[in-house]
């Protein structure tokens, strides 16, 4: 089933970046049963549904009508809990959903969840199947057994994090294979091809790994930007460095998410909403109405029609 046609407008200008840019935003509040509730979380699966996480339950939307997912007490094959705030299909279109609970995972031959007994924090499918970081440790799914595995116990050896203090913001693999994890706290932890865990303590809280751009950098989302981390070596970065990116030096206030548009622009969410390109050559503050930063951006979906939807603290933005 592919997604249903939305309206032309909501199709956001590839214009040349400049300082600001204006858009008009239109709310699915409302609309087609979606609710103008929290969303935290949105992605689109392999059949085209658009499903959205937040503070009410879990939506399942086919671009004119939505059906909700609650938590039903009596129930114990409904969601876990109706606070939803992490999405993941895998390759095996598996749909994992991270509530703030634990992970459930949906099966769609029944309309019911399965249920995990893991404090997930982040998801991130890799080369090898989906990796799940919890306050506990880094663990595989095996799909054999419907299992985790832990591979890493928490907190790391010889440091204090991650932690339920301290707990995983973000979760990312390099296209050389690291695996790269940061904290709330501002620790980066990656794992080395042979193993080895490094760490770096970074000058900033809330690091989000948003982005790796075509020279191999990351674009770490933090409290107050962007920062720009070179690991040197992609395939075995020991000493990375932080690079000072004057572009992104115009950013005031946290960025939490990234999404890649169908060509080489990047849309970058948090306090407010930005775009680049995946060099970060120029930054584009989009204003929503009058006001540049009315709106914190929980989420970016860029679906296969190229239309950009917006998770917010109000419902859905497109």
């Amino acid at each position: 089933m592919a997604m249903a046609s939305l309206p032309a407008s909501a199709a956001w200008s590839a214009a040349p970046p400049s300082l600001w840019e204006r858009v008009d935003l239109e709310s699915r509040d409302g609309h087609d049963g979606l609710s103008n509730s929290t969303a935290f979380d949105l992605i689109q699966d392999h059949s085209g549904y658009l499903w959205i996480g937040g503070n009410d339950g879990l939506v399942r939307y086919d671009g004119s009508a939505a059906a909700i997912f609650r938590h039903l007490p009596d129930d114990a094959t409904s969601l876990s809990n109706n606070t939803v705030r992490r999405l993941l299909e895998d390759r095996d279109q598996r749909l994992w959903v991270r509530t703030a609970v634990g992970l459930d995972r949906y099966q769609s031959s029944s309309n019911q969840f399965r249920h995990y007994p893991i404090q997930a924090q982040q998801l991130l499918e890799d080369r090898f199947g989906l990796l799940v970081a919890s306050h506990t440790g880094l663990h595989r799914y095996d799909p054999v057994a419907d299992a985790f595995q832990t591979l890493t116990p928490f907190p790391l050896a010889g440091q204090d994090s991650p932690s339920p203090s301290d707990p995983v913001w973000g979760l990312f693999q390099s296209r050389a294979g690291v695996i790269w994890l940061s904290t709330q706290a501002g620790h980066l932890f990656w794992w080395s091809p042979g193993g080895t865990v490094r760490h770096r303590r970074l000058p900033w809280r809330g690091l989000v790994i948003l982005h790796e751009d075509p020279k191999g950098r990351l674009w770490i989302g933090h409290d107050s930007g962007i920062a720009v981390i070179d690991p040197i070596d992609p395939s075995d970065p020991s000493d990375p460095r932080i690079i000072d990116h004057e572009p992104f030096r115009r950013l005031d206030g946290a960025v939490i998410t990234a999404r890649h548009d169908l060509g080489d622009g990047v849309w970058l969410g948090g306090t407010g909403l930005y775009r680049t390109d995946d060099r970060g050559t120029s930054v584009t503050l989009i204003g929503i109405g009058n006001d540049p930063l009315a709106l914190p951006i929980r989420s970016i979906l860029v679906d296969r029609e190229g239309l950009t939807w917006l998770a917010t603290p109000h419902g859905l933005r497109f």
